[in-house]
């Protein structure tokens, strides 16, 4: 969060996405918003939060902190955002090149190489984001 904020000036950014389930990288992304940011954590938080310090950043900057749960049904938009609305303005987006999905899915190896690629998963996983398999 720190480095964040000596990069924009002692800004911030608008809005922080925090993916890995890790209660202090939730923490690091709060502080590197800017007053009044957004934090999306993507991942499912498990256990004590230790290391997750609402009483600092959080409160004294209202940031705003937005589950993004994908698997709620119905979700949170319902009934104006169903799931056909969703699925077509996502692929009229993808058609338009207005929503990149770029890297989203890595690395993608044939069906012969998932080993190699769980081990390096199991090894390096920060080096993968999904892994996607292709079977011919």
């Amino acid at each position: 969060g720190v480095k964040i904020k000596h990069l924009t000036h002692n800004k911030g950014v608008d809005v922080a996405i925090e993916a890995s389930g890790a209660y202090p990288a939730l923490h690091e992304a709060i502080r590197c918003v800017n007053f009044g940011g957004l934090v999306v954590p993507l991942a499912a938080y498990k256990g004590e939060a230790k290391g997750l310090r609402l009483g600092e950043e959080w409160h004294m900057n209202r940031i705003t902190m937005c589950s993004s749960r994908a698997c709620s049904d119905p979700n949170r938009e319902h009934p104006r955002w169903d799931d056909r609305r969703i699925r077509e303005t996502a692929f009229r987006l993808l058609k338009q090149g207005k929503l990149s999905v770029e890297g989203l899915i890595h690395p993608v190896v044939p069906f012969e190489e998932s080993v190699r690629a769980y081990r390096l998963i199991d090894e390096a996983p920060g080096k993968c984001v999904r892994l996607g398999i292709t079977y011919n």
